[in-house]
């Protein structure tokens, strides 16, 4: 069974339609639920990055499925919850999960919809600020797909471009899109530079994404002193970020481990109930071989959530001052 597998790397959309929604919460029989089980393992077996892993989640899955563990499931929004659950904790990828179809006649897409205020709001570019010493500050929520988000960085950045070093805030960034990663990075490095390469299923076919060298403050290049801010819900977009300054060696990363989210998603739709958030691509560095999956971005300097902020900026003043 073929599917149509979204471009990872574009955000769609969400369109409601009230002439075709679903319920949010309806109720499924038993066989419903094993049904949906089934189908949800045959999509990710079509569209997962790791063919092989996809088979071992199968079998696990199963085996529980057939002992009766998932016989409680009542209704969409449980199996939604629990099935997601259970495809994390078995595949330990905390990109994997289950969304709701919401409507049957708009397209799947893996872009969940933010309403808290530090992620709803200008593009969730929270806060900017000139610390003492001359050391800029800026604290951002999300990577948003979106063009109008580029004018967000381009300001932020300009308002930036006199410091003699930057703090960029990581610590409650959730990820999202790795083309506005890129932009940014972009202006901390001289020379256009292999950010890091895209390997799709099965290592079918492999892209190399290259910084933009027309773009960004000559100042910030070179050996412009650059620290980032992470912690345990540092995820996805921002751990890629975080992870390329830290082995290209153009920034200190201070703070805690990120979550360890490396993979990239795409929505394919499984059933008229549930769509599949599924990994469909991977990003290795061009310097480590390998990626952050699991194992999360190490600090270079560690330091407690709270405290980590006045830890980069003595480091940066104390950089400045040598």
């Amino acid at each position: 069974m073929k599917h149509l597998i979204k471009v990872l790397f574009i955000t769609l959309l969400f369109q409601f339609n009230t002439s075709t929604a679903i319920e949010t919460s309806i109720s499924l029989t038993q066989e419903q639920v094993r049904q949906s089980i089934v189908e949800t393992l045959q999509v990710l077996n079509d569209v997962y990055v790791f063919p092989e892993k996809a088979k071992e989640i199968e079998l696990v899955i199963l085996d529980r499925m057939h002992k009766g563990t998932y016989d409680h499931i009542k209704t969409n929004s449980e199996f939604q919850g629990y099935i997601s659950e259970e495809l994390k904790e078995v595949s330990t990828d905390g990109h994997l999960g289950i969304l709701l179809v919401k409507d049957e006649e708009t397209e799947p897409t893996h872009v969940l919809v933010e309403t808290e205020d530090k992620y709803k709001y200008n593009y969730a570019f929270q806060k900017l600020e000139v610390l003492s010493g001359n050391i800029g500050y800026l604290k951002f929520n999300k990577f948003y797909q979106d063009e109008e988000a580029l004018e967000t960085v381009d300001y932020a950045l300009g308002f930036l471009k006199d410091t003699d070093a930057m703090i960029i805030d990581l610590r409650d960034n959730i990820g999202g899109s790795p083309e506005l990663v890129r932009y940014i990075l972009s202006h901390f490095f001289d020379e256009e530079t292999l950010l890091w390469r895209i390997h799709e299923r099965g290592d079918k076919d492999i892209y190399e994404l290259n910084s933009i060298v027309e773009i960004g403050n000559p100042k910030f290049k070179g050996n412009y002193p650059l620290f980032v801010l992470v912690g345990p819900d540092t995820a996805s977009a921002a751990e890629i970020f975080s992870y390329t300054l830290k082995h290209y060696n153009r920034a200190t990363i201070v703070g805690q481990k990120t979550r360890g989210v490396a993979h990239a998603v795409g929505a394919v739709k499984i059933n008229k109930y549930f769509i599949g958030r599924f990994s469909m691509s991977t990003i290795i560095n061009p310097i480590t071989h390998t990626n952050f999956e699991v194992v999360g971005v190490q600090p270079d300097i560690k330091s407690s959530l709270d405290k980590s902020l006045d830890v980069a900026h003595s480091k940066a003043l104390e950089t400045l001052n040598k």
